[in-house]
């Protein structure tokens, strides 16, 4: 629903105890291009304060130009961002390349894609704030997800009001065991069937009798949230052990096979039994969790189909 402006084109917003408030704004098309923002002041006690932030209305889809790399976040390795620490930090530094295109005039938004929604804006300045003094953008950790895929970019506006979008850096962000989750997007959820062709439980614990010759996970096709005809679908398995000394999650991720949709029939793909044995419960006698998703096309992914294992078998022992 609609809410119109209490006076002279400015809307009364209440915060919470905090003083934080958390908005969503949907733009109708344009009268005039596709670009357009939006100041966002604080007014409190009568008194407006000096200008916060300018919220970017994009309509059309703008795509990543080659002469702006990708942005630098300063502390990754490889493509991990170390968690906040013991400092507990709550930010990490994320710099903008320069680059003889960029004004000081030009205003920078710093943005991440998660989970494959809306996209989010981390930081936001004008360019010169930051490249005369090199101080780089701070972009806060409670955005991401440990251990989840992400990818950060920026737009350049410039004075004249056109758009340009960066390269994208795909990372994850570390965490502690107990904040592990695996990537996760809106596809539907796959499901599962085990080597009778009976259709398998979510949260189910996987022995080494009820594994028998593996199991075979049901993509469904050509629905809402699904996969397309002409689509890629990568199938992935991801298994999840500890490091027995720092307790640390040790993801092993396995992709099984890639296909390409030729119908909208549900693809199914058997996983073997060879994938899944061996792996036991831990210290405190909690099975092995394993997680069961697709991506479509490399950059969308599914909800996560999650079970247990508890396959050593007792020959081993």
């Amino acid at each position: 629903m609609e809410i119109y402006p209490f006076n002279d084109n400015v809307y009364y917003v209440n915060t919470d105890n905090n003083g934080d408030v958390n908005l969503k704004f949907y733009a109708r098309k344009l009268a005039s291009g596709y670009i357009t923002k939006v100041a966002i002041s604080n007014i409190m006690d009568d008194i407006t304060s000096s200008l916060q932030e300018n919220a970017l209305f994009i309509t059309q889809p703008v795509i990543p130009s080659n002469s702006l790399e990708a942005p630098i976040i300063s502390s990754i390795n490889g493509s991990e961002v170390p968690p906040a620490g013991t400092n507990k930090n709550p930010t990490f530094d994320v710099i903008i390349p320069k680059s003889t295109v960029l004004s000081m005039n030009d205003l920078v938004y710093v943005m991440s894609d998660i989970n494959d929604e809306t996209p989010i804006l981390c930081s936001s300045d004008r360019y010169g704030n930051r490249n005369i003094r090199d101080n780089p953008f701070k972009v806060p950790y409670k955005i991401f997800t440990p251990y989840q895929y992400n990818m950060l970019y920026y737009y350049i506006l410039t004075i004249g009001g056109d758009i340009s979008r960066s390269k994208n850096l795909i990372f994850t962000v570390g965490g502690d065991s107990t904040s592990y989750l695996p990537p996760k997007g809106n596809f539907q959820l796959p499901t599962i069937l085990n080597y009778s062709n009976k259709l398998v439980d979510e949260f189910f614990i996987f022995g080494v009798n009820s594994l028998g010759t593996g199991i075979t996970c049901v993509i469904p096709v050509g629905g809402k949230n699904e996969a397309g005809v002409g689509d890629i679908i990568d199938c992935m398995l991801e298994i999840i052990s500890y490091d027995s000394d720092t307790g640390n999650p040790s993801p092993k991720i396995t992709l099984i096979t890639s296909v390409q949709v030729k119908d909208t029939k549900p693809i199914k793909i058997p996983i073997g039994s060879s994938f899944l044995e061996n792996f036991g419960v831990d210290d405190e006698g909690n099975p092995t969790p394993v997680y069961i998703y697709y991506i479509v096309n490399k950059e969308k992914y599914s909800q996560n189909w999650q079970g247990f294992l508890d396959t050593v078998s007792l020959d081993s022992h």
